[in-house]
This record gives structure tokens, C-alpha cells and sequence, in this order.
């Protein structure tokens, strides 16, 4: 039944809307869309000159390892991430799941982290919950846990009536993710805690969260982002 429903009613492309056949449960893109993905995690850091997983620009205060699939600049990027924040789309989050998972066990193998691991998400405003019914870095966070074998825990909250920080100056954000984040009450961390978050800008909403998870016990913390908001130039 499940494959006559697939030829009738087949899967479609998570961001172009081209039916797919035989997709399995991590493929959310259509060739030439995967094509360009891949395409844009190859492009070269403008400052570093690293390719999109090597690069290490976003120095995020408190996380001794900051990693990132690719820069939000082009259209395919807003695209992506857009569609990430606004449609449930549990293949686009399945397949960038995995695409994170994969590079999150690299690096901690790379660098040294031990053998404790834990995994937790930077928590969505509850006023974008409400209006899209869903968190979509818990979801992402959950789905890499289930990859890697890891705990994933939800040790951080998201303060009621505070601004996105979309919506403020650079300047102020650092001030505004202070006000809008905090630790869960009794909650605790050990080892190394991956942090996950869609899109960094400024870094200051990941660097919050790093810094919380140092003073309920983090030994190491790697923030972990689909994407990074390129830097100007003189950066």
C-alpha cells in the first residue's frame, strides 16, 4: 500500500516541490537542489578561505568548538533555513540531521572531547512556537541525538515577552540574549554539550547558552549551527 501511495501521491522536493520517487526517509531534496547544496557547503569562507565545515570564523564566547553546514547568504540559504523555520518539514530536518550528525562526531573525535556527550538546542521564542507550532532546533537536536546514540536534553529556557533578535541591532543582542535565555531550574551538564541553533548572526544567542552550560557543570561546549551569517568584510 505504502508504495502504491508513493507512486500516486509521491514526495516532493523540500524546496523546489519536484516529485521525487522511491525518496527515502533522509532525502528531502531533489537532485538538482542536492546538487546545490552541495555546491554551497564547498564554497570557501571569504576571511579564512576554509571550506564551510572547516571554518571556524564564528568565535562564540564560552563553546571551545563552533561548527556550521553553511553561510546564509544566498538564495538557496534563506531558502533552506526559512523553510526550516516556518514549515515542519520532518525530512528537511531529518536530512540536515544527519548532514550535522555526521560532522558533530568528526570533530569531537578530532578534538579530543572525552566520552561524555550530551545534546541540547538553543529553546524558540514561545510567541514564534505558538505561531508556528513548533521548535525547530529541538526537533533538529532530537533527530541528531537518535543518529549519534547521544542524550539530548532541553537544559535551557526562553523568557516569555522578549524581542527575536532578528528584530535588534548587533550592538544590542548580546544584551537581549542575556535577558531571554536562562538555565532550567535544576537541571545539570557533564563532559561536552553540543548546542544546536538554525542560524547564527552574531553569535550572541549561542555564546549565552554556552556560558549557562559552563555554570551547570559543561566541561566543553560546542556550538552547533545549520548556518552562519557570513561577516562583513574587515572583520
Amino acid at each position: 500500500m505504502s508504495k502504491l501511495l508513493s507512486l500516486l501521491f509521491p514526495r516532493k522536493c523540500s524546496l523546489c516541490g519536484t516529485p521525487m520517487a522511491d525518496a527515502g526517509e533522509y532525502d528531502a531534496l531533489c537532485p538538482d537542489c542536492m546538487l546545490k547544496y552541495s555546491m554551497l557547503c564547498e564554497e570557501k569562507c571569504s576571511h579564512c578561505g576554509q571550506r564551510q565545515k572547516y571554518c571556524r570564523c564564528e568565535k562564540i564566547d564560552g563553546a571551545e568548538i563552533s561548527l556550521h553546514l553553511f553561510e546564509f547568504s544566498s538564495e538557496l540559504s534563506r531558502n533552506i533555513i526559512y523553510t526550516l523555520k516556518r514549515r515542519n518539514d520532518k525530512y528537511l530536518q531529518n536530512f540536515l540531521a544527519r548532514q550535522l550528525a555526521g560532522e558533530i562526531v568528526n570533530t569531537l573525535k578530532e578534538e579530543s572531547c572525552g566520552e561524555k556527550f550530551t545534546i541540547s538546542f538553543v529553546p524558540r521564542n514561545p510567541a514564534s512556537v505558538r505561531d508556528f507550532g513548533f521548535d525547530q532546533s529541538k526537533l533538529v537536536a532530537e533527530k541528531i541525538a537518535a543518529l549519534t546514540d547521544m542524550r539530548c536534553a532541553g537544559l535551557f529556557v526562553h523568557a516569555k515577552n522578549t524581542k527575536t533578535q532578528k528584530e535588534i541591532s548587533a550592538k544590542d543582542r548580546k544584551d537581549n540574549a542575556s535577558n531571554s535565555y536562562s538555565a532550567k531550574n535544576g537541571v545539570g551538564a557533564t563532559g561536552t554539550l553540543v548546542i544546536v541553533d538554525d542560524v547564527t548572526t552574531s553569535g550572541s544567542t549561542l555564546s549565552r547558552c554556552a556560558s549557562l552550560a559552563k555554570e551547570i557543570g559543561a566541561e566543553k561546549v560546542m556550538a552547533v549551527a545549520v548556518a552562519m551569517t557570513p561577516k562583513k568584510t574587515g572583520w
